[in-house]
């Protein structure tokens, strides 16, 4: 089998040795003409065999080009569907309540710790907004607070507000203290 791959392809070459002196005349001119009437039909067939190919291609690049954007889309339109129903907040703060999604995403990551539900563990303590708030007051967290404030404003800030006048908030930093 190897010796004759190799005896066709020993062949092969000395045919096209021989075309190529055909071609620039050193064999005559009639086998030079004969030459350039197969080398013209030839590139006449590999310009139709290539618009041929690039339509194709054309087609092919368009239809995947059109399947990436629609999967994009649709992908999209998932992730849409979910976070506003809240499902992701819920995959990435389990325990938070999706009830709370609403007020959660107006609040999360804005820098202000506003307390109340949200300044739990489960919460990721509002997603690292309370982080200097429970560093300063560790006990102060949201079970005793319903309600949302700004509680890094309020607290400590010379007015007694009655909702921090509570020992985990050491009443109100200090602000609640006749002393």
């Amino acid at each position: 089998l190897l010796k004759d791959f190799t005896s066709l392809m020993i062949v092969s070459e000395f045919d096209n040795i021989i075309f190529n002196l055909a071609s620039y005349g050193y064999l005559g001119d009639e086998l030079h003409l004969q030459a350039d009437t197969i080398i013209d039909e030839e590139q006449k067939t590999n310009i139709l065999t290539s618009q041929k190919r690039r339509k194709n291609t054309i087609r092919f690049v368009r239809f995947i080009f059109v399947a990436i954007l629609l999967a994009m889309l649709i992908g999209w339109g998932i992730i849409f569907r979910m976070q506003s129903q809240g499902t992701i907040f819920d995959t990435q703060f389990p325990g938070c309540g999706k009830e709370n999604y609403d007020l959660a995403f107006e609040e999360f990551d804005n820098g202000k710790c506003y307390g109340g539900p949200f300044n739990t563990i489960e919460c990721k303590y509002e997603s690292g907004d309370c982080a200097n708030f429970n560093t300063a007051y560790p006990s102060c967290n949201g079970k005793d607070l319903k309600y949302l404030h700004d509680v890094e404003s309020e607290v400590g800030n010379n007015n007694c507000n009655i909702t921090f006048a509570i020992p985990q908030c050491e009443y109100d930093g200090g602000d609640c203290c006749p002393y």
